[in-house]
C-alpha cells in the first residue's frame, strides 16, 4: 500500500481587525463643515451683541416734543404770567431747530398743575419727548438798575 500523504492544513494568520477608518477625505469635509458652522455661528452671535449694544448705547430718536407750562415757583399768582411766557419762549426757540415737531403751548396749556403721569401725557400728545421744569422770577434778576 501506498502511503499517501495528507497536506497539513494551516490555518490562514490572524490579522486584528481594526475599526473602520474614516478616510482622510471625509474627514477634512467634516473639519471645513465644523469651521464654516463655527464662522456662521460666531457671526451671528457678533451681529446680534452689535445691535444689542446700539440699542443700549444710542438713545431712542426724538422726532417730537412738548413743553409743558412751567410751573410758577413763586406762588404769587400774579406772577403766572411770567411763566406762560417763559413757557412759549421756550417753545419758539426750541421749534427754531428745526429738527423735531413741538407741541404748541395751548395744546399743553390742559396739563398746567397736572399730576399724571408723563408717560401717558406724552402718548396722550403723540410725542417722543417731554420737557418740564419750573420758573421763580427775582427782583434782583430783572435788570432793574443798581444803586
Amino acid at each position: 500500500m501506498v502511503e499517501v500523504e495528507r497536506p497539513i492544513l494551516v490555518p490562514p494568520p490572524v490579522v486584528p481587525i481594526s475599526p473602520a477608518r474614516p478616510s482622510r477625505r471625509i474627514l477634512i469635509y467634516v473639519a471645513i463643515g465644523l469651521a464654516v458652522a463655527s464662522a456662521s455661528l460666531l457671526a451671528w452671535h457678533w451681529g446680534l451683541l452689535r445691535q444689542l449694544r446700539s440699542k443700549v448705547l444710542s438713545p431712542p430718536r426724538i422726532e417730537s416734543l412738548a413743553v409743558l407750562p412751567l410751573h410758577n415757583l413763586s406762588r404769587d399768582p400774579e406772577q403766572e404770567y411770567f411763566g406762560d411766557g417763559m413757557t412759549d419762549e421756550l417753545i419758539t426757540e426750541l421749534a427754531r431747530f428745526g429738527t423735531f415737531r413741538v407741541i404748541s403751548h395751548t395744546s399743553v396749556e390742559r396739563y398746567k398743575d397736572t399730576k399724571r403721569p408723563l408717560p401717558e401725557i406724552a402718548r396722550e400728545l403723540g410725542v417722543d419727548a417731554i420737557v418740564e421744569g419750573t420758573v421763580m422770577r427775582s427782583a434782583t434778576g430783572c435788570g432793574s438798575p443798581r444803586s
